[in-house]
């Protein structure tokens, strides 16, 4: 089964970690969750010429564009986040949290992006990007929650 972008949905988390209240970012727009690993070299000589790779530290994130809307709560919240540096929780899910089987990352992340986009002929917008804190988890949507996979 193929999935639109649109049909995904970028939520951040207005309760606790224990009970959390899922709110979507109504004014996002595309949106990448991005993860990745270093790449450590353990080449020896008895790798007989050949270069051998280990997977190393790993980080991931997310970039994102949003509409500048300042009466939107979840816009105020990623706003408060950058300039105060507080972390805060997403769910990246690829359809809504009511979907059963709906399958995304949750994880704490930190503002590290809030660029200001005022082109000519299109909306004004933010080029927002969050650093995950700690190690995500893919979790998967029944009945309107979310748990690990």
């Amino acid at each position: 089964m193929s999935l639109i972008g649109y049909e995904a949905v970028l939520y951040y988390n207005t309760g606790t970690d224990v009970a959390p209240v899922w709110a979507p970012i109504e004014t996002v727009r595309d949106v990448t969750v991005n993860m990745e690993a270093n790449d450590v070299d353990d080449t020896s000589r008895t790798t007989n010429g050949w270069r051998s790779r280990k997977q190393g530290l790993k980080q991931w994130g997310s970039d994102f564009e949003m509409i500048y809307e300042t009466s939107s709560v979840a816009w105020q919240a990623v706003r408060a986040s950058f300039f105060s540096g507080d972390t805060i929780e997403i769910l990246a899910l690829d359809q809504d949290i009511s979907i059963d089987g709906a399958e995304g990352l949750r994880g704490a992340v930190e503002v590290t992006n809030f660029e200001k986009g005022e082109p000519l002929e299109d909306v004004q917008s933010n080029s927002t990007s969050m650093a995950g804190n700690g190690t995500p988890v893919w979790v998967i949507a029944s009945s309107g929650t979310v748990s690990p996979l």
